[in-house]
């Protein structure tokens, strides 16, 4: 993750190399360097979002930010996909969302890999 952040052209990065003898947890080194940076934190640790929150410092959690961007699908609705493979059941027809999320469509053997409003 950190290779392709720094990657990008347009997202400054910088890794800096500083200690604080006096705090032992890593979390708590890390929020002590985001103060004194006036730095936001992007994690996937709950506990740590929750700890700097107390804090005050500002953290986005990367778990909450993917669910969030997930489409909502709510069944019944159609939808635009492609069926890649068998389901386990007999006639299925399996395709994947692009978060990873499997769709299993009754019928949708046939429709093997064909794209199809579903």
């Amino acid at each position: 993750m950190l290779n392709r952040l720094q990657s990008q052209e347009n997202i400054p990065t910088q890794i800096i190399d500083k200690d604080f003898p006096g705090i032992p947890e890593v979390d708590g080194k890390l929020l002590q360097l985001a103060k004194i940076m006036g730095a936001d934190i992007i994690t996937n640790d709950y506990n740590l979002k929750k700890v700097a929150k107390i804090q005050n410092v500002k953290v986005m959690n990367i778990n909450e930010i993917a669910t969030a961007l997930k489409p909502v699908l709510l069944p019944g609705e159609s939808l635009r996909i492609s069926i890649l493979k068998e389901g386990e059941n007999p006639n299925q027809g399996v395709a994947y969302l692009e978060d990873g999320t499997m769709v299993v469509i009754e019928g949708g053997k046939k429709y093997i890999g064909k794209e199809m409003e579903v």
